[in-house]
This record gives structure tokens, sequence and C-alpha cells, in this order.
């Protein structure tokens, strides 16, 4: 099969040691088969262009580019293309590594409002997603279609973007900073390159009809995360008219506000709003830039020590020194405080609350005892962690931050 613009025919397949299992699922253009390799004895997908888009050549050069790309694009977190070309019948396909497990969008939805752990999980995705983007900027190529439904999970933890359908080449500052990383070779001009996307999750230059960039697929990942910690997408209208309304003017809820309440890390709004920012300029502008700021968040929450506490079960004790502050993921507790003989209730605290930071920032001893009203989850951040993290601060800044711990403390002491 020749394709114009194409220098060379597509060679017909040998797919006599290929034997067809079942559906996979259907793309744009074609279904995907998982087929049985019988020579290498393993399992491969084959995407088969649909007859009825055979003869239509723009989208034969369409697809051709999708494979293309993906081909060139060889980094753990992309799937690999193993062969190209035309079939007994005629039509374009190609066959690819089959990826065992679920998509972001099920793995979402699979999650408990309490599941912290599995929240937190997320972030180690989405630092693996900016990874494959990271190298397909410095190779000259953007996404543009970063949605749940474009990223697999794998059984064993493995994460794939995928569907560079939408992608195009453009020159990215990630390319300009590795001049010597070879740039992707495609046979067919970007003209015939579409630029749209999915409403809910379009970037607003999209929406709006600008030229892309790299910051294009860093709104792209904020939008990820924002699906992983609240089940939904930035943009959602009550019709499709509406969603592209909310796009154009990048109007969306706060990420805390749709979220399952305490279960969005401390900074994670902040990082996701000026991921989505409407201005390009205003994003960060490259995806290392982005990755650095999110790891900087996940090692920050993944490396906080948890506890489970039971009902019942003392956390701090009043009078005594204070080592850890706690911060409240899932349960519930109570402070209170001894007065003649007797402990008094003080306020009972819920899921995103924090206790014992004052007896560590003012260095005095614990004012109230807590305790769980039922089975709780804890984050516990030990006084080296906040000394830390006071230390990184404007000097200003923490200087306000102790001072306010010491007018509370006052306050607490003068009632």
């Amino acid at each position: 099969m020749r394709v114009a613009g194409l220098g060379y025919p597509l060679a017909r397949l040998d797919l006599s040691r290929l034997t067809r299992e079942s559906l996979l699922g259907r793309g744009g253009m074609g279904a995907v088969h998982a087929v049985r390799d019988e020579q290498l004895h393993r399992q491969v997908a084959m995407k088969i262009m649909d007859r009825q888009y055979a003869s239509d050549l723009p989208l034969v050069r369409r697809f051709l580019r999708e494979i293309q790309i993906t081909a060139q694009l060889e980094h753990p977190a992309i799937v690999p293309v193993y062969e190209l070309g035309v079939g007994p019948d005629g039509l374009p396909c190609f066959t690819m590594q089959v990826v065992p497990g679920l998509t972001l969008s099920q793995k979402v939805k699979r999650l408990e409002e309490t599941d912290q752990a599995g929240r937190l999980e997320m972030l180690d995705i989405m630092l693996r997603i900016c990874d494959a983007l990271a190298f397909a900027h410095a190779r000259g190529v953007v996404h543009l279609d970063l949605k749940p439904q474009n990223v697999m999970v794998g059984d064993h933890g493995q994460v794939y973007v995928m569907d560079w359908g939408l992608a195009r080449s453009c020159k990215t500052r990630a390319r300009d900073a590795e001049p010597d990383v070879k740039p992707i070779v495609l046979d067919f001009s970007e003209e015939e390159a579409e630029v749209f996307g999915t409403p809910a999750y379009m970037p607003t230059e999209l929406a709006n009809g600008g030229e892309p960039d790299e910051r294009t697929d860093v709104f792209g990942v904020g939008a990820l995360i924002y699906h992983a910690f609240s089940g939904r997408p930035p943009f959602r209208g009550i019709d499709l008219d509406q969603t592209f309304a909310f796009a154009r003017r990048c109007e969306y809820p706060p990420l805390d506000e749709v979220a399952p309440v305490g279960s969005v890390p401390p900074g994670l709004r902040r990082l996701v709003d000026k991921a989505l920012s409407a201005e390009p300029e205003q994003r960060h502008q490259t995806m290392a830039e982005l990755r650095t700021e999110l790891q900087t968040l996940t090692r920050g929450s993944f490396g906080a020590t948890r506890r489970r506490v039971k009902a019942g079960e003392e956390v701090v004790r009043e009078g005594e020194l204070g080592d850890e502050a706690y911060v409240i993921v899932a349960g519930a507790l109570e402070a209170r405080r001894e007065e003649d003989g007797r402990p008094k209730a003080l306020r009972t605290m819920g899921p995103g609350e924090v206790f014992g930071e004052m007896a560590i920032l003012n260095a005095t001893p614990r004012t109230a005892t807590v305790v769980a009203l039922e089975d709780s989850l804890l984050v516990c951040l030990s006084r080296e962690e906040i000394e830390a993290e006071l230390d990184g601060m404007t000097p200003w800044v923490a200087r306000m931050l102790r001072t306010l711990a010491q007018r509370m403390q006052s306050v607490e002491d003068a009632g």
C-alpha cells in the first residue's frame, strides 16, 4: 500500500504466526485486538484501521503519524510499537505491547473516600507521567489529549501514557535545553494534524483556538491530578456547550472543595491551580519544573509517618512534652483538659484538622489530652520535620508563625 507523502510502500505483514484472541477495545479510527504470537509465545495488541476510513487519505496519514510518533518515543512509560504495515485485507495495522491493568479513570473510581494512601499513590503515578512527557518534549513532541482514559496503570505498577493520535511536533523549551537529543522524524506535514481534544480536560488555549506548546501538557497533567483527587474533571457542564464554555473561561471549582474532606495534601491545591492557569505564562514553564514541585510535595506526603489509632486510645496527654504534631486523615478525635479532677471536652476534630503543633512551636508541655472517638488515621510530623520546614521558609514568615503560636498559647492559658 502506497500513501501520498510516504516515500515507501507499507509492507504486507505476515500475520500467519498471529492468532486473534479477543477484542480489547476501539479507538477513534480502528479496533484493537489481543493476538498471540505463536513464534515468540507472547500476547501482543494489534490495531487495525476501520475499512470506512482506509480510503480517506488524510485519516490514513493521521493514523500513520500516531504510529511513527509512538514508535520513536522509546520510554518505559510509553507503549512500544513492534510492527507497521498492512494486513491481508489491505487495511493499515500495527502491533504493540499489551498493557494489562486499569485506566487511571477506572483506578480513581475504585478509591474509597477515606483511602488517603491510594490518593497519595496517585502522586507517584503523576511523577511517571511527567517523566514520559518530559522525554517527549525533549524530542519536540506534545501530547495534547491528556485525560484519565489515556493513562494505563498496569497490574504491577507500570504507568503508560497512551493515545498519541493528537500529538504534534513543535518547538519546546525542553528541546532547546537538550539540543543533542534527536528530534522526531515524521513523513507527513503538521498541517494534517488537527488541534483539538476532550472539552472536560481541555487547556484554555486549545479551547480558544490558540497554539499549543509544552505548557499545554502542563495544564493536562494538572487536570489529571485534579481528577485523581476529586473523581471528576475540572470542567463539567450540563452539556457539551457549557463544558466548552467553562474550558474557554478556565472556570472550575477549587480542588479542595470537590475532593473528599482532608484528602488533598498541603500545597497540592496551589500546585494544581498553577498548572491549570488560564495563561500559559502563569503555569509551570516546563514539565521538569512541574515534576520538581510535585516530587517535593510527594516526598513530604510519603515521608510522613502514618499512625492508626483505635477508639478510646490516647494520642497525646496533657502536661507531657511534645515531639510530634498530627494531621487527621480519617476518623474523629476529642481534645480534653483536666478541670477539678475531671476531663472536660474542649472540641471534636475531624479529617484535615491539626493538633499538637503549639507544643512544638512554643517548646511547651501539651495543654490538652487528645483521645480517639473512633478508629482513626493520622499523619505524624516530628519536631525535626517541622523545624526543617520552618528553616526553609522566608525568615519573617517563620517568625510570624512562631509569634502567632505564642499568642494563641497566651490566649488559651488566659482562658
